[in-house]
C-alpha cells in the first residue's frame, strides 16, 4: 500500500518537540493550546484529510512528512502530548524571563511607540499642539 508509513516513538517525540518549540518561540502558546484542545476529538478526521490531500501537500512539504504528520494525528494522545509539551516549554520560558528581566521582550517599546507623549502627574497626555517644538501640519499658518 503506497500510504503505509510507520512512526517510531523517537520520531513522534521529535515531531512533538519541534512543533512545541516553534509555538513557544513565536509566543503562540495560548491560541495553539486552545485550538488543539478544541479540535482534539477531530484529530483522526484531520489525519484522514491529510491523506486525501497528500498529492497536493506532498509537493509543498514532502510526501513522507505529510504522511508522518497524518500518522501522528491519528492518535489523540499525541495531541495531548503536544499540548503538555507546549505548556511545559511556556512555563520554562516564563520562568526564564522572570529570572532575567534584561532580556525580556516587553522591556523595549514597540516600533513607533517611543515618540508618543507620556501622561503627566494628573494622568493626562498633552495634546499634540501643546507639545513643545511640534507644529500642527494640518493647519499651516499663512504668512
Amino acid at each position: 500500500m503506497p500510504f503505509e508509513v510507520t512512526l517510531t516513538d523517537e520520531e513522534r517525540d521529535a515531531w512533538i518537540e519541534r512543533a512545541a518549540h516553534e509555538v513557544v518561540r513565536r509566543r503562540m502558546e495560548v491560541p495553539a493550546v486552545f485550538m488543539l484542545e478544541m479540535h482534539r476529538p477531530l484529530s483522526f478526521l484531520g489525519s484522514q484529510a491529510l491523506i486525501v490531500a497528500t498529492p497536493f501537500l506532498g509537493a509543498l512539504a514532502g510526501t513522507d512528512n505529510v504522511l508522518k504528520l497524518s500518522k501522528l494525528l491519528e492518535d489523540s494522545r499525541n495531541v495531548e502530548r503536544l499540548v503538555n509539551r507546549i505548556e511545559e516549554l511556556a512555563a520554562e520560558s516564563q520562568a526564564q524571563s522572570l529570572e532575567d528581566p534584561e532580556h525580556s521582550d516587553s522591556a523595549e517599546p514597540a516600533a513607533g511607540m517611543e515618540s508618543l507623549p507620556t501622561p503627566d502627574e494628573e494622568g493626562t497626555a498633552p495634546l499634540p499642539e501643546q507639545q513643545p517644538g511640534r507644529r500642527d501640519e494640518t493647519h499651516p499658518e499663512s504668512g
